[in-house]
């Protein structure tokens, strides 16, 4: 007599993941959103902005570093959700509740992350009208 085989779960992802993956990249937006609005209201106030480097402002190279720096975060975090999205292929294993909540976790994280580098992406732009002259 052979002993059958419990139905395999599928792979669950680290809550620590699971985390990043819902809260990366709307961390990365609010960072981006507190920390240009800092860099460039002390920019302001300490006359940062009259110091250049490459005869670019060095307010723009704060707020352009921070940028590149919240993408990547946000990015970051919508490739994992993608990655967690695509290893679980929608079987239903032992513990149904934890598996949706699993799925709904790399769903719902992608949509936003992605949403979340769109908007990073959109308030950078402002960046470049204080690169005229």
């Amino acid at each position: 007599m052979k002993a059958r085989r419990a139905p395999s779960s599928p792979p669950r992802a680290s809550l620590w993941r699971l985390g990043f993956i819902l809260l990366g990249g709307g961390t990365a937006w609010f960072g981006h959103l507190v920390f240009a609005y800092l860099i460039a209201e002390f920019g302001v106030l300490t006359h940062l902005h009259r110091t250049t480097w490459s005869g670019v402002s060095a307010v723009v190279w704060l707020i352009a570093g921070l940028s590149v720096l919240m993408f990547l975060i946000a990015t970051l975090a919508s490739w994992a959700a993608w990655n967690e999205r695509a290893r679980d292929p929608g079987r239903v294993g032992d513990a149904e509740d934890v598996t949706h909540a699993g799925r709904f976790c790399r769903r719902f994280g992608l949509a936003t992350n992605l949403a979340f580098t769109v908007v990073i992406v959109i308030q950078t732009i402002p960046i470049f009208y204080f690169l005229r002259p």
